[in-house]
């Protein structure tokens, strides 16, 4: 037992030490078991008979998961997949899963109703695309299986190809963030729907499913997100004397469909609903300025993004096929716009709460009121958490090197970048009457030009490239077009920018995020209903009235 209890330790050691960056070959596995689970995390969602939710309750007339949605987003991923060429061997495997997805127009029957298309045709397909390569293993070549996929492992490829799936996860620290009573369940099912039939379990049928935890999930979607966008930045397929190119124009534009499906089909509810009604509008619907997380925790470059439009279409103006660096910026800033305002990373460290400005944390839980808006700016890289983990050799350097070389530019952003203009952002976004004043347009303009050097300058560091590119496979740019020619793009619609906001039935369910709740609330002042209070006051001064006549008559 206690021989057990050490190889447990040490592997979560291990993956904490391993677990932020790995070498090619493993960001190849990367990219394929974040992708498998991603994928089959919002297949999961698709499959239930009820499908509509507010935040994590689902609630009939709440936001649905819609197949052509979920359709449009798997079809325009798996472009981008194969044509940068992350897994070329197994083309052949992605492209059948793309297939059953083009030919499946109609929603499928839910599960269990027709379990057979769910977990015999999909989940085969998803697992034959994305464990291409990997060649299987025994029960004696890990440390430990799950107990719901022990039966026969040794001789069920299968079996062997989900461990190969899930298994990293199990054994890392991401794990062992989720809550304390969940942190010791290790069976496959939980996390991977539709195994029912080949474990004997009934998590996907009970509906128990841990798909859209974001410990599951969280790390393995931003690192896809961030590599798909390092790939295109690596690349080098501009045409002479132009820099937009056929393969440019055509991954712009399958990038930006898939960014507009995304968020509609995020596995965990809650999370999709953050996405779709504060992070991509800038939280715009929010009661007040001040519980908006646009005033409270974004990153200016974040809600600046495009401009001042502030919605999901401006944001995606910056993605541009002449600009082949400009994934990478959408991801950076939406990545720590995200960050700033979820649990994992809202709260101040105690060391950033130390640090000197411009990078101090500031955050007092006895005032709903900072004195400092937002508390941190963007974390990554600058943040102390990220001190020893900027690159794979764990060396404090890169951090050091670069957040000296952003002082003095995010000293001048965070100058511009007050409160009041936050709240007059806010109140543009939130009513289309109310127009920027002179003042402010000036200095939105000013914070424009620093956002964008400070952005350039952030692209020229080795920060990202360290950690998501792959170094030894360059992309064959003749590959990509002769892909792009050979799909026919009639296969899947083209999204509607403009993603309805929260539906009315979810207005009295909105909970306070994780980040809200750290906040002091003042008590709120009830105000009395006038006509109640008109009420009460008649019949008092009646009652009064009946009093002084029965003593003027008792008196006579």
């Amino acid at each position: 037992m206690n021989r057990l209890i050490f190889i447990f330790i040490t592997i979560l050691f291990v993956e904490l030490i391993f677990g932020f960056h790995t070498g090619d070959i493993s960001k190849k596995q990367e990219i394929q078991k974040a992708s498998f689970q991603f994928l089959t995390a919002a297949a999961y969602r698709n499959a239930q008979k009820d499908r509509e939710w507010c935040e994590d309750d689902k609630i009939k007339g709440g936001r649905p998961y819609q197949w052509n949605e979920y359709r449009g987003m798997v079809i325009n991923y798996l472009d981008l997949y194969v044509a940068l060429q992350f897994d070329p061997e197994c083309n052949s495997n992605v492209a059948t899963l793309r297939s059953l997805f083009v030919n499946q127009l109609a929603q499928p029957d839910p599960y269990p109703v027709n379990a057979t298309w769910w977990d015999s045709v999909f989940l085969p397909t998803a697992l034959n695309a994305f464990s291409c390569g990997f060649n299987g293993s025994k029960i004696e070549d890990h440390e430990f299986v799950s107990d719901d996929l022990l039966e026969n492992f040794d001789n069920d490829k299968m079996k062997q190809d989900i461990w190969y799936m899930i298994g990293t996860y199990m054994t890392s620290i991401y794990k062992q963030r989720e809550n304390i009573n969940r942190r010791l369940d290790f069976d496959a099912g939980l996390y991977i729907p539709f195994l029912d039939k080949y474990t004997g379990g009934d998590y996907t049928k009970t509906q128990q499913m841990r798909v859209g935890f974001p410990t599951y999930l969280g790390r393995s979607l931003w690192a896809v997100f961030h590599i798909i966008a390092q790939r295109v930045s690596d690349s080098s397929c501009e045409s002479s004397g132009n820099s937009t190119t056929t393969v440019y124009t055509s991954l712009t534009e399958k990038f930006k469909n898939f960014m507009v499906y995304f968020p509609l089909n995020h596995a965990c509810p809650f999370c999709r609903e953050h996405m779709i009604s504060k992070v991509l509008v800038n939280d715009r619907y929010a009661r007040d300025s001040y519980s908006s997380e646009a005033v409270r925790f974004f990153p200016i470059e974040h809600l600046l993004m495009g401009g001042t439009g502030g919605d999901l279409i401006a944001k995606l103006s910056t993605v541009r096929a002449d600009d082949k660096r400009s994934i990478a910026a959408f991801f950076w800033k939406l990545h720590n716009a995200v960050t700033s305002s979820v649990e994992q990373g809202c709260q101040c460290f105690t060391e950033e709460i130390e640090d000197i400005d411009p990078y101090h944390c500031e955050f007092k839980s006895s005032v709903s009121i900072q004195t400092r808006y937002p508390r941190q700016q963007r974390s990554y890289p600058f943040a102390k958490r990220f001190e020893f983990i900027l690159n794979e050799k764990h060396n404090y350097t890169l951090f050091k090197e670069t957040r000296k070389q952003f002082i003095n530019i995010t000293s001048e952003i965070n100058k511009l970048d007050t409160v009041q203009i936050r709240i007059e952002l806010f109140k543009f976004w939130n009513d289309s009457s109310v127009k920027i004043s002179e003042d402010t347009q000036n200095k939105i303009d000013q914070l424009m030009l620093l956002i964008n050097n400070m952005t350039q300058l952030f692209l020229d560091t080795p920060v990202l490239s360290e950690a998501y590119s792959l170094v030894n496979s360059t992309l064959n740019c003749t590959l990509t077009e002769e892909y792009f020619a050979s799909i026919n793009l009639s296969d899947v619609e083209a999204p509607n920018l403009s993603i309805p906001r929260t539906p009315e039935r979810c207005s009295n369910e909105t909970k306070l995020s994780a980040c809200e709740a750290q906040y002091f609330v003042e008590p709120k002042v009830v105000k009395k209903d006038e006509n109640s209070s008109s009420n009460k006051l008649s019949i008092g001064w009646l009652f009064i009235s009946i009093l002084v006549i029965n003593l003027i008559i008792f008196v006579l």
